[in-house]
C-alpha cells in the first residue's frame, strides 16, 4: 500500500478514534479530558498533512477534509458538554 492510499486511511482511523473515545465513554468529567486529547491529536494530524508535499492523487486533500469534520465533531462534543456536570464513572 502506497503513502498516498495510506493517508485517508490514517485520517479516517484517527477520526473514528476521536469520536469514539468520547462516544463509548458514558460519563465523564466535565473538563472532557478524552475529548480534549482527542482534539490536540486531531490537530496535530492536520498539521503533518498540511505539511506533506503534493496532493497524493487528491487522497492529501481528501484526508485533510476528514481531519476537519473530525475536529469539527470534537469542538462541537466539546461545547456542547460545557455547563453540565456529570458523574465520574465508578
Amino acid at each position: 500500500m502506497t503513502l498516498s492510499q495510506k493517508l485517508p486511511i490514517l485520517a479516517i482511523a484517527l477520526s473514528t478514534i476521536a469520536l469514539s473515545a468520547c462516544a463509548g465513554y458514558a460519563a465523564a468529567e466535565i473538563d472532557q479530558p478524552h475529548m480534549r486529547s482527542a482534539l490536540s491529536g486531531l490537530q496535530n494530524v492536520r498539521a503533518e498533512l498540511a505539511l506533506a508535499t503534493s496532493n497524493k492523487g487528491g487522497h492529501r486533500v481528501l484526508a485533510l477534509q476528514h481531519v476537519d469534520e473530525a475536529l469539527r465533531e470534537v469542538r462541537l462534543g466539546l461545547d456542547s458538554a460545557e455547563g453540565y456536570a456529570t458523574p465520574r464513572p465508578r
